[in-house]
């Protein structure tokens, strides 16, 4: 990078944001997926729009295209309480290459186990039905799902976890179109009645809706003049917003 270069992206540094940057990410993050093809992604680029405007960046446009991309139409798990049954949302993780979570008839009933961290000896004292069982999994467990695979499990429930890192996450896809559906848990509030489920393997049905779909994807552009009103190189820097 050229001297011009690196005083430029020291002028975008020192850039006023008004607010924080974990409180930034707080909103970011609290606006959900930003899968292509879902409203949070729609309203995550509305949000971007509206902030980088705020700050002083002149807003240019978008670009429009079309991309294919796994679209989440409902996945739930459905879980005893007394008598009755609650549906539990539950959100499918990125296929492993082009094998998004396809059940048959659209779901499956199976006992529930809880396997900690996923490792082989996590699975000791567990019964499992080979093609019948539901594994519950703490996030952080690197690609332990292929343990729960291997043995013949049916799916991998991961449990909540909103702190973890990047390569964790990289851990939870293969780049084969292996067909094992994955699945995550948002909601906290039900962990403690799910880990009572798996200690008794009681029977669980998780309902998975995701298509292949064609979606609307959006770039947009900014621009923000240099304080240098003699400079005419311009720099472009490239940021992807979806997750």
């Amino acid at each position: 990078i050229g001297v011009e270069e690196n005083k430029f992206l020291s002028e975008i540094a020192d850039y006023p944001l008004r607010k924080n940057i974990d409180s930034l990410l707080g909103e970011i993050q609290g606006l959900g997926s930003r899968s292509v093809g879902t409203d949070s992604y729609t309203s995550s680029g509305s949000w971007i729009k509206q902030y980088m405007t705020d700050i002083g960046y002149r807003y240019l446009g978008s670009q429009f295209f079309n991309v294919a991309t796994p679209v989440d139409s409902g996945c739930s798990l459905a879980i005893p309480f007394g008598d009755e049954l609650k549906n539990i949302k539950i959100s499918p993780l990125w296929p492993n290459s082009v094998a998004i979570p396809i059940l048959p008839g659209g779901e499956i009933t199976g006992n529930l186990i809880y396997a900690a961290s996923g490792s082989i000896e996590d699975f000791d004292g567990s019964k499992i039905n080979r093609g019948q069982t539901i594994v519950l999994m703490d996030y952080n467990s690197k690609d332990n799902w292929k343990i729960a695979a291997n043995l013949g499990a049916a799916a991998v429930v991961y449990l909540p976890q909103h702190d973890a890192s990047y390569q964790e996450n990289l851990y939870k896809y293969a780049e084969i179109p292996l067909q094992f559906p994955r699945y995550y848990l948002d909601n906290k509030s039900v962990i403690s009645h799910l880990l009572e489920l798996a200690k008794n393997q009681s029977s669980v049905t998780i309902f998975s809706n995701v298509k292949w779909e064609n979606a609307k994807a959006e770039n947009i552009l900014f621009f923000l003049p240099s304080s240098n009103q003699k400079e005419k190189e311009t720099i472009l820097l490239h940021i992807s917003y979806d997750a």
